[in-house]
């Protein structure tokens, strides 16, 4: 699978299990330097559990299996990523080292191994990273007590948001964003945003809940602030969303399937705010969606001079294989201004 010459928002359509989930998950996954997001996607999938029972291969293929083609531990996933900025070219490789594999031994440097040994290595994982002006990094996932325990030796942080389309949005990764957005007094900027949507909303805030930090609303009618979370699950979705953006600037949003959570005759503004923080905040978007008012929506909120700043990116399975094929915005607005399917 290969996609060239991405645009600022990148839009990707396709049929179910044609590869667009994959395709944002890969996006994520080679934008930090932990395999822990590799479990962070599983439970947005469905999956459950955290402890593992099972030989560390049992384990090794039911975690990561379907990493590697056709659940072919001997074939290594590569995922490259390219940019034009700083520590924007990253590369992620993963690899099988099934026990037995025999390992050279060099002799110590303090001279108390003299000997160069050939040595069996137990059966692991490899997640050898490259980020430009980072250098080169190597994870190994390790297995604690019917635990996976991910170290991850490098300060590169992920500079990847990713909106799951059957995950609820964190309250407490929504809180630690809007603090940090307070502390540089930003807040009020994406209160009044968030606000001109709601208008039922005269503000936010950052109150305890069981003594856990989350986000509160003021709201017409109600004596007290509420949580923002049991107002509305759109409007949940819509702040996490503006806060991801602020918080990832100079970085990427994943946002998939978008329209979940929106009333259709709201797209068309939520659309505009989104692409506005985005451009303000320096941000990239990848945004998959089923829905053709999203995408009519999302026409109608763009202006002429934004064309070229925007990308349709097609999935197809052909071949057990995942194809993408791109249309460039003015190709892409053609086709949705003369009704032709494009989904």
């Amino acid at each position: 699978m290969k996609v060239r010459d991405c645009r600022t928002v990148n839009l990707v359509v396709g049929d179910n299990g044609s590869g667009k989930t994959a395709l944002l998950e890969a996006l994520f996954l080679v934008a930090g330097v932990s395999p822990e997001l590799i479990s962070k996607t599983r439970v947005w999938r469905g999956y459950e559990g955290s402890r593992f029972a099972g030989t560390r291969d049992d384990i090794i293929q039911s975690v990561f299996g379907d990493l590697f083609y056709n659940f072919d531990l001997k074939l290594k996933p590569k995922i490259n990523l390219r940019g034009d900025q700083k520590g924007e070219t990253r590369r992620l490789e993963i690899a099988y080292v099934p026990t037995g594999t025999k390992r050279i031994r060099p002799p110590s440097r303090d001279g108390k191994i003299r000997q160069v040994a050939a040595e069996n290595i137990v059966d692991r994982l490899r997640f050898d990273y490259n980020i430009s002006n980072h250098g080169d990094f190597t994870v190994v996932p390790e297995f604690n007590e019917e635990q996976i325990v991910f170290n991850s030796p490098s300060d590169a942080v992920v500079s990847a948001s990713f909106h799951a389309s059957m995950r609820n949005p964190s309250t407490g990764e929504m809180a630690s964003r809007f603090s940090k957005l307070s502390v540089n007094f930003e807040a009020r900027r994406f209160i009044e945003t968030f606000c001109s949507h709601f208008p039922q909303v005269r503000d936010i805030s950052l109150e305890l809940w069981g003594g856990n930090p989350m986000l509160y609303a003021e709201v017409d009618g109600i004596k007290d602030r509420i949580p923002l979370s049991n107002i509305s699950g759109g409007m949940n979705k819509f702040a996490s969303i503006l806060l991801s953006i602020a918080h990832q600037r100079n970085g990427v949003v994943i946002i998939d399937e978008i329209e979940n959570g929106f009333y259709y005759e709201r797209m068309k503004d939520i659309w505009k705010t989104i692409i506005n923080f985005s451009n303000e905040y320096n941000v990239q978007l990848f945004v998959s969606t089923h829905s053709s008012e999203c995408i009519s929506a999302f026409r109608s909120a763009i202006y002429d001079s934004q064309v070229k700043d925007i990308k349709l990116l097609r999935t197809v399975m052909k071949n057990n294989e995942t194809i993408v094929r791109a249309i460039e915005g003015g190709s892409f607005i053609n086709s949705i201004d003369h009704n032709i399917e494009i989904r």
